[in-house]
């Protein structure tokens, strides 16, 4: 048997350490723990260290994705969660537990994603809420991983303070970098290559951001997944439609 073969044929996932579980969700709310020698198509996993647990909703199409935890032989990372609900696109995805302990990430229901990468690093809590859309290689990050610090006091500037929110219905263009601490509200659109680094308030949500740094653009909005000449050719009105 050829080396990729038996790379493409091993069946168990490479986990280091004490108590972690990776728990499947079926669709009628049953819980089952991943048994050693089964793994999860389109879906890599690597554990290096203790008390982790990854929490999967059933049905979860993915294909060429990473959930890394810790990075053998140098770094265990401990008590990390993470729980991604069902969805019809999980592409290409890397999600990175590093340099720390007790991260936090949970992904809603029937969001898409492709080609991004979210990095919890030291203590990250990230939360995505449902049906958003991300376009592909933009970069989430949880926390910076390295201090910054004042001169003259010594005092910490990049300190984690909350938790990264990206809520229910966002389209999230491709090429963007959202940071810690960032709030990004339900209906909103950030627009490509753009870098989001603080909270945005706004009662209702429907907000286009866009730039470097990120500011508000128009407010008052929403977005479909489907395309504009849909609504245009058939004559219907999009607050109908998401009404219904």
């Amino acid at each position: 048997m050829s080396i990729l073969k038996k790379i493409f044929n091993k069946k168990s996932y490479n986990i280091k350490g004490c108590n972690n579980r990776i728990i499947i969700v079926e669709e009628n709310g049953k819980e089952k723990e991943l048994k050693p020698n089964k793994r999860i198509p389109g879906l890599e996993i690597e554990i290096y260290g203790s008390n982790n647990i990854i929490r999967i909703h059933k049905p979860f199409l993915t294909n060429g994705s990473v959930i890394k935890i810790g990075n053998y032989p140098e770094i265990h990372n401990d008590g990390s969660y993470i729980e991604l609900n069902s969805t019809t696109s999980f592409i290409n995805n890397k999600i990175f537990a590093f340099y720390g302990k007790n991260q936090r990430l949970f992904i809603g229901k029937n969001t898409t994603m492709h080609d991004c990468n979210i990095m919890l690093v030291e203590d990250s809590d990230v939360y995505i809420g449902e049906d958003c859309m991300f376009a592909g290689f933009t970069t989430i990050r949880g926390a910076d991983g390295h201090a910054v610090f004042d001169l003259a006091t010594q005092e910490i500037q990049n300190v984690r303070t909350s938790q990264l929110q990206i809520k229910n219905h966002c389209w999230i263009g491709e090429s963007c970098t959202i940071l810690k601490n960032a709030i990004i509200p339900e209906n909103s659109i950030v627009g490509a290559k753009s870098l989001v680094t603080r909270v945005f308030q706004q009662g209702g949500g429907g907000l286009l951001i866009a730039g470097v740094p990120a500011s508000i653009k128009k407010t008052g909005i929403s977005w479909s997944r489907k395309a504009p000449s849909y609504f245009i050719e058939n004559k219907i009105n999009p607050l109908e439609e998401i009404s219904c």
